[in-house]
């Protein structure tokens, strides 16, 4: 990376990097308070951080912001908006969805335990 293009892409970096600690500290203290005071919900919460955080914050620093920002600054606010948003939601429910996926697979794997 050289140059001024270098030099952005070193800071959005940085810049996700720590929004993505900011939101993995914060997730599992939410999941612990809203879903179950356990071990197993507070580390859900990083994953979940770390994922939505790559995903989102991926599209809106390097794509929406980045390769594409020409193209989304000569759009009206609504239509930006109207793009933008359905796109974060998206991209957020795909996250979240492949943490509960694997969450309920690593369920669906484990052993009966039988009773005495």
């Amino acid at each position: 990376m050289s140059g001024r293009g270098g030099r952005r892409a070193r800071i959005q970096l940085r810049q996700l990097g720590v929004i993505t600690v900011l939101v993995c500290l914060v997730t599992p203290v939410f999941n612990v308070l809203t879903n179950a005071p356990t071990l197993r919900s507070a580390i859900q919460g990083v994953v979940d951080g770390v994922l939505v955080c790559g995903l989102v914050g991926g599209y809106v620093q390097f794509v929406r912001d980045g390769a594409l920002r020409p193209w989304f600054r000569r759009l009206p606010f609504a239509a930006d908006l109207a793009i933008s948003s359905p796109i974060v939601v998206a991209l957020f429910l795909v996250g979240r969805g492949v943490v509960l996926r694997g969450a309920r697979d690593r369920d669906d794997l484990r052993l009966p335990v039988r009773g005495r």
